[in-house]
């Protein structure tokens, strides 16, 4: 199953399939952005599990890794600039303000699935 969205002036696509073998069964999701491979994901399920469409647990994942991940990156920049050991809650909201467009296109990505 292909999902897709375009985003600004980038196309996010995930590529989702099911996977199945003697001992287990899941999803994999993979994230392409502009045709680039950025990332994927691997949801091993044990018993059944009610979902509003298939796969939408394991791109939720992947969107939500993905977007950890940048958001990491954004604050430990943020905090090399300004010299900064610790953020505190006001400061972290400050650094979010200023987050880069990838961050915010991996959020609304999110809210699409």
């Amino acid at each position: 199953m292909l999902h897709t969205r375009k985003l600004n002036k980038n196309v996010y696509t995930i590529q989702s399939e099911g996977y199945s073998n003697s001992r287990s069964w899941g999803h994999i999701s993979k994230l392409y952005m502009n045709d680039m491979y950025m990332g994927q994901r691997k949801v091993r399920y044990i018993n059944r599990t009610w979902e509003s469409y298939r796969f939408r647990s394991c791109m939720q994942l992947l969107i939500e890794g993905m977007l950890e991940d940048r958001i990491d990156m954004h604050l430990a920049d943020y905090k090399e600039q300004n010299g900064i050991k610790r953020l505190t809650k006001k400061r972290r909201e400050d650094a979010m303000q200023f987050a880069d467009d990838r961050i915010k296109e991996l959020q609304e990505l999110y809210k699409t699935i």
